[in-house]
């Protein structure tokens, strides 16, 4: 069990090159008499080998080019990577509810990752796999890259093996 901040700062690790920076949501605090006061900032650590998180990276990439998601997924001239997940509720006893879990969270651009995107939903009703959060996943990931007029590749898609 892990929090989407958790889950986000994993993968923001694996975009890092393996290094992980301290995950926050708030900028600082803003005191009444109008000063800020900056969230101490943490220091960047590594946890995973720059070659192992290379190759996970990789990985991910595959899942978008080639994975059972594909056509959802893939953004038209652009190398992305993605992960997909879906998982049963727990009940608080032990057992599991009848109700899910679906995200997809992603990386880009493939050769320099700088954004990472990630879409949880929580008990969908119609598709219970992650293919419900992937069209949400692409737009989003589409946006970001058309806001911050990230190029498109340049280079054809590397053909990472799907399985390993």
């Amino acid at each position: 069990s892990a929090s989407d901040i958790q889950i986000d700062s994993v993968y923001q690790t694996l975009a890092n090159g393996g290094v992980r920076l301290p995950a926050s949501i708030i900028k600082g605090c803003r005191l009444p008499d109008g000063t800020m006061i900056d969230v101490p900032k943490g220091k960047p650590v590594r946890v995973v080998k720059t070659s192992t998180a290379k190759e996970v990276v990789q990985m991910m990439q595959a899942v978008v080019d080639e994975g059972e998601l594909s056509s959802e997924l893939k953004i038209p001239g652009y190398h992305i990577g993605a992960k997909t997940g879906t998982a049963q509720q727990p009940n608080g006893s032990g057992g599991y509810k009848s109700t899910y879990v679906v995200q997809v969270t992603g990386v880009a651009p493939i050769k320099d990752p700088q954004y990472v995107v990630s879409v949880v939903i929580g008990n969908p009703t119609k598709i219970k796999t992650s293919a419900a959060a992937a069209p949400l996943f692409k737009t989003i990931m589409s946006q970001v890259l058309k806001t911050y007029r990230v190029p498109p590749s340049t280079t054809p898609s590397p053909d990472y093996p799907v399985y390993y």
